[in-house]
């Protein structure tokens, strides 16, 4: 399980995103799509813990591995 609080990221004092929540479940499939600049990657580096949020907060279950192809 994955649960994603409230997290946001701002650039220069302009936000990329802001207030986003939600949460995957064990055997949950998404797709996440957007336009470019929208944050896509940005927010799949915070999931991976390669980044981390400027506000907000992820919960997850010990276990859990998180991997992802780079562009």
């Amino acid at each position: 399980m994955i649960n994603i609080h409230n997290i946001a990221v701002a650039f220069g004092g302009t936000y990329l995103f802001k207030d986003i929540a939600f949460r995957l479940n064990a055997g949950d499939s998404v797709g996440l799509i957007g336009k470019n600049g929208a944050g896509k990657s940005t927010l799949l580096k915070i999931l991976a813990k390669e980044n981390e949020p400027d506000e907000g907060a992820i919960a997850t279950d010990k276990d859990i591995a998180i991997g992802f192809l780079k562009q």
